[in-house]
């Protein structure tokens, strides 16, 4: 039989009022409670070390920090946060010595990792005020310890662990990501009157072998000997110019951590990039004690190493591509040696970072007349030739074939081809005439970003095949979008001197250099004197390394006979090599007693080997000197390359010359761009334009709803939409 307990009305209420007494009794003290700890007082730890605060006035709690916190050696700290009286908000201090902004990586029971940034700093690292240069170089005063504070979920009554690591962080006074924690002196928990956030409960981490790449490209290769020590017992390097490319899945977008299992003794960089996002460049400073063939015999150091990047991942597949990349500070060109990588969601401050095109900024279809054999509306064509693979010309059919006519017979090195449909049955042809037979130049090896397809070609630089027409034919099985067709290669007027004439006609009399060039006394010498001689089979290269960290300029110097104006130049780089390709030049003129700039580049890759690049002046003047300064290659540690450079009297006919430049405002969303003598301006809302001469006199003042075309005399121009303004060369 059930039993009923039933509360006389008196006895309800005087539970209810020894209830409501209590209730204050119990937010009190969880109000009081609090949790403390120095850091030195942890329940385990790895790779770590605790030092003493030696400095004159230190201000650090209980005399002693913890640094050596790396994400190198995967060091951590564990601690057990006791007698928590409610699951809910805490606010987290943690106190610290860093002259540096640097990052940490928080986690709490079984959710998911928190990443702070600890950007203020202290007056020195031994814990002591002291005076410090502010970024505008003046001195202000900084104290021995600083404190960090975050609101943080706690998920449990009573014990729950607390676990700090250091994160590989963006150091903007460093110019770089930096590996090392803040020294930590104390941790803190109270309770927070933040807004209720719980913390997801830890993802599942994403492990992947390196040698599961689904896409290898260049340089990289697997390594499957002598790696005992690897998780999977093999791995991949990607060599000076490789890339290894990695499919991902997530359940949900936003922010990410990767790790990278890495083993080097060398100084390494490499660079990562996600979907169509822009690089993120990353230094492998913390050396391994061995290349992972032996384990480490030093118990302060693991085996293997790992570095972190912060990622931005969409729902669902993403591309994370792992890139050859050789920085300031690399002791070689290769890439670190790579085992694993790890995904892990994190808490952080991240928002999309957009966009990086993938496309080269100068191909021979800027410089080609173009024709086609299915109508293309007059302006759209442009959407094929902008180098830039995020517009795309859309078609009502399903076979299309585009002619382009170079101003000179080319050697094509290679090309890319750009589309959201399939791109299996398109092809490349060349033809000497455009008129008799056509040649397929078959694809040797391909490269894929995204809708962007980099094909490499084959060729001879000592007995090149040249042709003056090429063409893309374009079939599907639905109505075509061709978002770009690009050409690579160099000139080839004659098989006697394959380069066109220019301003320095041959003769190396007028010419100096900053380095004679590899063997430049024996007759298969690499002298400076070849990048003047018009031929494509010959080669300049010198050494160009002062340090493991800094590079020489090298640089040619041409005089004249009399002043002249220089309106374009070129540069070619050679058949081989390419890490050894300039990336960073200036081109000087020397006018009036000084060196004056007329054009200057920077983080150039030219797209294939034996490839030429064409540049017009903005501003040219007459000069009786010119010289070419290279500050940077493409990756090689020691040494620089060139076979030719070249100066024009002449403007050279690149139509596309600007590119599509984008505009964004609160009001619209627009594009501008010049074709042919006229001004294209595209925008998505009723907005008003204004384009101005260099002089700042007003040309054209108007209305664009859509697209309006507007023509004008050759030259430069200020086009401003909305009040925004971009620079535009029009011919």
């Amino acid at each position: 039989m059930e039993k009923r307990i039933t509360l006389k009305p008196s006895f309800k209420s005087a539970i209810l009022m020894l209830g409501m007494l209590a209730l204050p009794v119990m937010v009190s003290a969880q109000e009081s409670w609090k949790w403390e700890r120095e850091a030195e007082d942890f329940s385990a730890s790895s790779y770590v070390r605790v030092t003493d605060a030696t400095a004159d006035g230190n201000v650090v709690s209980g005399g002693k920090f913890v640094d050596e916190l790396s994400v190198g050696k995967d060091s951590e700290l564990g601690y057990s946060i006791t007698d928590v009286p409610a699951p809910g908000m805490y606010d987290l201090s943690i106190s610290y010595v860093s002259m540096q902004e640097r990052y940490l990586l928080v986690k709490i029971a079984d959710r998911n990792p928190i990443v702070v940034d600890c950007t203020e700093t202290t007056g020195n690292w031994n814990g002591g005020p002291g005076i410090v240069k502010d970024e505008d170089g003046n001195e202000v005063e900084r104290p021995g310890v600083v404190t960090k504070t975050i609101s943080v979920y706690i998920p449990e009554v009573g014990d729950n662990d607390l676990v700090i690591k250091a994160f590989d962080g963006y150091s903007e006074s460093e110019g770089k990501y930096l590996s090392f924690a803040p020294n930590i002196d104390k941790i803190t928990v109270t309770p927070s009157t933040a807004e209720l956030k719980e913390t997801p409960e830890e993802m599942e981490p994403i492990e992947i072998e390196m040698e599961s790449s689904n896409a290898l490209s260049g340089s990289a290769k697997l390594m499957t000997e002598h790696n005992d020590h690897y998780s999977g017992t093999a791995g991949v390097t990607l060599g000076s110019t490789g890339r290894a490319s990695y499919k991902v899945t997530v359940p949900e977008t936003g922010a990410y951590a990767l790790y990278i299992d890495y083993t080097t003794m060398q100084t390494r960089w490499i660079y990562v990039k996600v979907n169509a996002q822009p690089k993120q460049y990353l230094e492998f400073s913390e050396k391994t004690p061995t290349w992972g063939r032996e384990e480490s015999d030093d118990s302060s150091r693991p085996t293997i190493y790992k570095k972190a990047v912060l990622l931005y991942l969409e729902k669902g597949e993403n591309t994370v591509m792992l890139n050859s990349y050789s920085g300031a500070t690399s002791e070689h060109s290769d890439s670190p040696n790579m085992d694993k990588m790890t995904i892990i969601k994190v808490d952080a401050a991240i928002s999309d970072p957009g966009y990086e095109k993938v496309a080269y900024s100068f191909d021979y279809t800027d410089m080609a007349e173009m024709s086609s054999d299915v109508t293309v509306a007059e302006g759209k064509m442009i959407a094929l030739l902008d180098n830039d693979e995020r517009t795309s010309l859309e078609l009502d059919v399903k076979e299309a074939t585009f002619m382009a006519k170079m101003p000179y017979p080319l050697m094509l090195t290679g090309y890319a081809i750009a589309s959201s449909g399939d791109m299996t049955n398109w092809k490349v042809e060349g033809s000497v005439d455009g008129q008799g037979d056509w040649t397929e130049l078959g694809s040797i090896g391909v490269a894929k970003e995204g809708v962007y397809e980099q094909h490499k070609v084959e060729f001879n630089q000592n007995e090149p095949v040249a042709y003056q027409y090429f063409r893309l034919v374009a079939k599907g099985d639905e109505n075509l979008n061709i978002a770009e067709w690009q050409l690579f290669g160099s000139p080839c007027v004659s098989a006697e001197r394959p380069l066109p004439s220019d301003m320095f006609k041959g003769d190396d009399s007028g010419l100096e250099a900053s380095e004679d060039g590899w063997d430049f006394d024996k007759e298969h010498g690499e002298r400076f004197q070849y990048i003047v001689d018009g031929k494509l089979s010959t080669k300049f290269t010198a050494d160009q390394v002062k340090s493991p960290t800094e590079k020489t300029p090298i640089f040619f110097q041409y005089r004249l006979e009399t002043a002249e104006t220089a309106r374009s130049y070129s540069l070619t780089v050679p058949w081989e090599l390419q890490s050894r390709d300039p990336k960073d030049w200036t081109l000087y003129g020397y006018m009036n007693g000084a060196w004056i700039v007329l054009d200057s580049r920077k983080d150039i890759k030219f797209p294939t080997s034996s490839s030429t690049l064409v540049y017009n002046i903005a501003e040219p003047k007459e000069c009786a000197v010119y010289k070419l300064e290279i500050t940077a290659n493409n990756g090689s540690r020691d040494n620089t390359q060139l076979t030719a450079w070249q100066l024009f009297d002449k403007e050279q006919p690149i139509y596309i010359a600007t590119g599509v430049k984008d505009i964004y405002t609160d009001k619209v969303s627009a594009q501008v761009y010049s074709v042919d003598n006229k001004v294209i301006i595209s925008a998505d809302q009723r907005v008003v334009y204004c384009i101005y001469g260099l002089s700042g006199q007003k040309v054209k003042e108007g209305i664009v709803d859509g697209t309006v075309e507007v023509p004008v005399s050759a030259g430069f121009y200020i086009v401003t939409v909305d009040g925004v303004a971009t620079k535009v060369l029009t011919r």
